[in-house]
């Protein structure tokens, strides 16, 4: 029986509970089982019923023992936490640790990048430059500008674009992309040999 109890002596009870009549559970009962005060008894389903029932027992007892040996380990974890030192929420080189929030106003973070705001010389730079499709990568010009502290320099750079914007090669179109202008400090070549079409300007240099 699923029940793992002897199977009872009232056979009207069994013959409802398998859906047979008594003429073919009262002959396999008598073949197979014993009858006792408790019921009909079987020797080899007690023996099996006796070993499951050792079997879980030992299991249970080694689940208790193993949950009891990962809650002392967690305990002594905790504990040995506890005793550490607190840890430093600052580095030893001054800097903030990594899950700290970030207190740097906005006026440092402009003064530790200097390339991230346009300076105003940058602005006439940008507004100087001829509009064409060659007119490209504003931000890799400012970058430019601001790494080679070009302001130093805006006046003569300015100038420089003013002389080439009248001279026929940039009024066709062929001048070059200001990020190469910039990379390649052009302002330094002059107005190309030859063209008189900008007065103040000579080959190699132009006069300021």
């Amino acid at each position: 029986m699923m029940t793992e109890k002897p199977i009872p002596n009232d056979l009207t009870v069994v013959c409802k509970k398998v859906r047979m009549d008594l003429d073919v559970v009262e002959p396999v009962l008598k073949e197979f089982f014993q009858p006792t005060v408790d019921g009909w008894l079987n020797q080899r389903c007690e023996e099996e019923i006796s070993k499951y029932a050792k079997f879980v027992k030992h299991n249970t007892e080694i689940a208790k023992k193993s949950v009891k040996a990962r809650q002392a380990r967690a305990a002594k974890k905790r504990t040995s936490q506890g005793s550490e030192p607190a840890v430093n929420l600052r580095s030893t080189s001054g800097e903030p640790a990594g899950n700290q929030t970030d207190t740097e106003t906005e006026p440092e973070k402009q003064k530790q990048h200097p390339s991230s705001t346009a300076s105003t010389a940058f602005e006439n730079f940008w507004t100087v430059w001829p509009a064409s499709k060659r007119k490209v990568a504003r931000a890799a010009c400012q970058k430019i500008w601001a790494d080679r502290k070009l302001d130093a320099l805006a006046a003569e750079i300015l100038g420089h674009i003013r002389a080439m914007k009248q001279t026929q090669q940039w009024r066709e179109g062929f001048e070059p992309s200001p990020k190469t202008y910039l990379g390649q400090s052009r302002w330094l070549d002059g107005n190309p040999e030859g063209d008189s079409s900008t007065p103040g300007v000579f080959a190699g240099r132009r006069v300021l």
